[in-house]
């Protein structure tokens, strides 16, 4: 739990430190915004303490300190305590992201910088993909079908961590012929690999720190409320820096599904080596003229 003190007293505007992750990264107002919160400012004074952590770090009021550094003016805050850096992120986001009245593409790009790749780094560096393997198994998961619906993990790269984890010893892996029944009821078996988290791997997770249970992608969409999809095509989008798409997505003109299709259309190449698109059920055809975008199944084949 945060705890936030009630006084609220005043500074220069050097007395802050300004972080460039959360600078950078968060939305910042429109021109027009901007404009009507410094009227505001100088009709009415500073009425709202920008809020800081203990060392100065600026979490919420870039914005009003821009403003009021400006004019030279004394600038009201109040500190806010955390428990720990998660708590004062899951503040920030709170405060900046979710309250404002963002585009889910907006959302997801506010967040993507400072957030995904800290947790897809962290990721890489001290291996915690494991760890998420072994709580997924202490939580009774069995197969690897099991294992996907609680880490939301694609099934390749589940495959190839509890490969790892068999091979190192951490985790047995048995085949095993699973029985299953089809719509119309009748029985048949499926082959599949059974794991279980051996002593190592339990020692092992007694030693890791708390955190949450989950892939990257699906905590980012825990943070800004989106499905694990849109967050995906929105995270894609941003790395084909499609600069058009981005805008079109950024003022909601098309959807993340629709920015998504376009940045990465679906090629074949053919035995000549000439590369053509693949149609699909999914695929969407833009307009030549009026840049339209529709679904195929509202054309009908004329030749």
């Amino acid at each position: 739990m945060r705890q936030q003190q009630e006084l609220i007293m005043e500074a220069d505007s050097e007395a802050f430190n300004i972080i460039t992750k959360y600078n950078i990264a968060l939305p910042r107002p429109t021109h027009e915004e901007s404009h009507a919160l410094d009227l505001k400012l100088i009709q009415r004074g500073q009425q709202v303490p920008i809020i800081v952590n203990a060392h100065m770090d600026i979490l919420d009021g870039y914005t009003r300190h821009d403003l009021l550094a400006q004019r030279g003016k004394k600038i009201k805050y109040q500190i806010m305590k955390f428990p720990d850096k998660t708590s004062e992120y899951e503040f920030v986001v709170e405060t900046n992201v979710m309250k404002r009245q963002l585009t889910p593409f907006q959302r997801v790009e506010a967040m993507y910088g400072f957030f995904l790749q800290t947790k897809l780094d962290r990721r890489l560096l001290n291996r915690e993909a494991h760890f998420d393997i072994f709580k997924a198994l202490s939580k009774g998961a069995v197969t690897i079908k099991d294992i996907m619906k609680l880490t939301k993990y694609s099934k390749k790269t589940i495959h190839r961590l509890c490969e790892e984890l068999s091979e190192s010893g951490w985790v047995s892996r048995e085949s095993k012929v699973i029985k299953s029944e089809d719509s119309s009821g009748k029985v048949f078996g499926v082959k599949t690999f059974c794991f279980k988290l051996l002593p190592k791997g339990f020692e092992a997770l007694d030693k890791s720190k708390p955190r949450e249970l989950g892939s990257s992608i699906d905590l980012l969409g825990q943070v800004v409320g989106l499905g694990i999809n849109r967050v995906h095509y929105a995270v894609q989008i941003i790395k084909s820096d499609n600069k058009d798409v981005m805008d079109k997505c950024r003022r909601g003109v098309i959807s993340l599904h629709n920015g998504f299709a376009l940045c990465y259309p679906t090629k074949k190449i053919s035995r000549k080596g000439e590369t053509h698109e693949v149609w699909k059920s999914y695929s969407r055809i833009k307009c030549p003229n009026c840049g339209g975008i529709h679904e195929r199944k509202e054309y009908s084949l004329v030749r």
